[in-house]
């Protein structure tokens, strides 16, 4: 249960008189109903009231029991429901207080806001109100937006000022006006799609559970008991859901992060390590350009001492991500030359593709002549594709070719010298976890870019080919759980 149902539980216990026991020596409500048709006799002869006939409440429509001393009775006959006095804008002085609707909090009967006319600057009709009135937001009635003031002032045309009198406590018709019954109720007979209102017909028909008057003071009192209590207990339900939302996150990067430095599973002392690793990568990388299936690129930077950022095992290695691997980008033919997308078989795509883990269908197909004629370049299957810039958490994100397939400029193709299964989904994890310090390196401002330079440079730590192995098996098993913890 939220703090909400458990709040409205309480409401609905209280206007059905179920809250706390009733006491029989209480004047009963029916007593009180008269003293309430008397104080209104008297504010209808001298006119501060009309008197609005309503049609008597019959069993069938009482929407559920309640104890012997109350009364059920129509809104209208207890309030000055739909008899809101209003005043135009111009006579308002300019340091009167002016309330509209978004200083209302939803749900919780408070006002957050407190402003005058001047600071307004509202030229707009408001209705009246006073110190002590029950204020009813008719516009969009499932917000619950019900407000009791502590002084004069004025509101919107779409808030209804309600005075119930002496004989009705107004925080009680504000737990009553809050309860899940009258929201429920003010849903129903809304009216308009976009903007729903309810009118102050329905308002005035409306059925009230009246109390007798010192059990309307002591249900109050045990209200204003409780709700801190569910306070308190909605503070702790969202920061229960603050962390289950942020833990499987959290914990998915304690992972990755311990799978990095070598410390999420023992190392092996009889694995091959990965200097030996490096030999066999680059053996591989000198046949691929003896075979011209790759060119000879410049030197990357010496890998110094103040740049390594954490110890691994002694059977890894640090190596930039350009020395096992080709580092390319793609391009975007002119959309304006359908000679470049018409009848086009070779997928294309862009940036936003690196949200998934995989590629295996795309939108866009482009020509052999966009090809032939720009910077794309058809990447095999198995290549990994990290987003160089984009909107939002795209840049540094990272997918894998599950079918042949070109990219935008926004992309950069990693074609690793090694075609090994766990030496690229190693690397691909690995981006996983250090893509937002990737990010940090970039340029450009307010939207920030990846280079090819900057992947090229990426310091990697490589664990032995067998441990490698066994780091995805861990990781991919590990965040299968984190996933199922969302």
């Amino acid at each position: 249960m939220t703090s909400q149902e458990l709040k409205n539980s309480i409401l609905q216990f209280a206007v059905q008189g179920k809250l706390i026991p009733q006491n029989p020596h209480d004047e009963p409500a029916s007593e009180l109903l008269k003293k309430i048709s008397a104080e209104r006799d008297q504010l209808i002869k001298k006119r501060v009231l009309k008197d609005k006939p309503s049609l008597p409440i019959t069993e069938e429509e009482k929407p559920f029991e309640i104890p012997e001393s109350w009364e059920w009775v129509r809104l209208g006959k207890i309030s000055n429901f739909g008899n809101n006095e209003s005043i135009l804008s111009s006579n308002i002085s300019d340091n009167k207080w002016i309330l509209e609707l978004e200083d209302i909090e939803k749900e919780t009967g408070r006002i957050i806001a407190y402003k005058s006319k001047k600071e307004r600057n509202s030229v707009s009709n408001k209705n009246i109100f006073k110190n002590g009135n029950v204020l009813y937001s008719k516009l969009r009635p499932y917000l619950n937006k019900v407000v009791i003031v502590n002084n004069d002032g004025y509101c919107s045309s779409e808030i209804f000022p309600l005075d119930f009198g002496r004989f009705i406590y107004n925080k009680y018709a504000q737990l009553f006006l809050m309860s899940p019954f009258f929201v429920d109720y003010a849903n129903k007979k809304s009216y308009g799609t976009k903007m729903p209102r309810f009118s102050s017909i329905d308002g005035q028909n409306a059925l009230f559970s009246l109390p007798p008057l010192a059990e309307q003071q002591c249900i109050v009192n045990k209200i204003e008991e409780l709700l801190p209590y569910v306070e308190q207990y909605g503070t702790a339900e969202s920061e229960l859901r603050q962390l289950n939302i942020k833990f499987p996150e959290q914990l998915k990067r304690s992972v990755l992060q311990y799978a990095v430095q070598g410390k999420l599973i023992p190392q092996n002392p009889h694995d091959e390590p990965a200097s030996t690793l490096l030999e066999r990568i680059m053996i591989e990388k000198k046949q691929l350009i003896k075979e011209k299936k790759i060119k000879q690129n410049k030197p990357l930077s010496e890998i110094k001492e103040e740049e390594i950022p954490f110890e691994i095992p002694a059977s890894w290695a640090w190596v930039r991500v350009g020395e096992i691997a080709e580092v390319y980008t793609g391009a975007t033919p002119l959309t304006t030359n359908q000679e470049y997308y018409t009848n086009g078989n070779i997928p294309w795509i862009t940036s936003g593709a690196t949200g998934n883990l995989f590629v295996d269908k795309v939108d866009t197909f482009i020509t052999e002549k966009a090809i032939k004629e720009t910077n794309c370049k058809v990447y095999p299957i198995g290549t990994l594709i990290v987003a160089m810039y984009g909107q939002g958490k795209t840049r540094g994100q990272i997918t894998e070719l599950n079918t042949e397939a070109a990219t935008n400029q926004a992309c950069a193709a990693i074609n690793l010298h090694l075609n090994d299964l766990y030496l690229r989904r190693y690397i691909k994890l690995l981006f996983q976890k250090i893509y937002a310090e990737i990010r940090e390196l970039a340029y450009g401002g307010a939207q920030p870019n990846l280079n090819l330079s900057t992947i090229k440079e990426t310091l990697i730590p490589l664990p032995p080919l067998s441990e490698q192995k066994l780091i995805v098996e861990k990781v991919e098993e590990v965040l299968g759980y984190c996933d199922k913890l969302k």
